[in-house]
């Protein structure tokens, strides 16, 4: 079974991606989760921190209402894969691919800007997105 369950803050800001293939659209948000541990070290704490991607309904969800320091809930699965840099080299990545998503911390958002602080993914074929076209963002753009 591959599932993830975390709360976290966002430690980066949004970024937003669109990827074309074979004429369907797809938006992705990248962002990387802080996470606190149990532990502390010479009593300051520690975390861990893991680079999260939502998709399509989950991505404008995310890029609408999650801001750099929201604590979020997410459940998703771990998505690994290898890649090549640009000056070739090869490289391997390990993400959580969101599929719920729940803003934790409801005092980062602004009154009345949200009714319901949570989106479930649909199903969502992401299959073939291998040669797709990657296309980079601003934030708030």
């Amino acid at each position: 079974m591959n599932s993830v369950n975390c709360t976290g803050r966002v430690n980066t800001e949004i970024t937003m991606s669109k990827r074309d293939t074979a004429g369907e659209k797809y938006i992705f948000a990248n962002f990387q989760l802080a996470i606190k541990r149990t532990y502390t070290r010479e009593g300051k704490p520690t975390y861990d921190y893991i680079w999260c991607e939502a998709y399509q309904k989950q991505a404008e969800f995310i890029e609408k209402f999650i801001k750099k320091g929201v604590r979020v809930a997410i459940t998703g699965w771990i998505k690994s894969e290898y890649y090549t840099n640009k000056g070739g080299g090869k490289g391997y990545s390990v993400k959580v691919a969101i599929e719920k998503i729940e803003i934790a911390d409801s005092s980062k958002l602004k009154e009345n800007e949200i009714d319901s602080g949570s989106y479930i993914s649909s199903n969502v074929d992401l299959s073939g997105l291998e040669g797709a076209e990657f296309v980079t963002e601003s934030p708030n753009a």
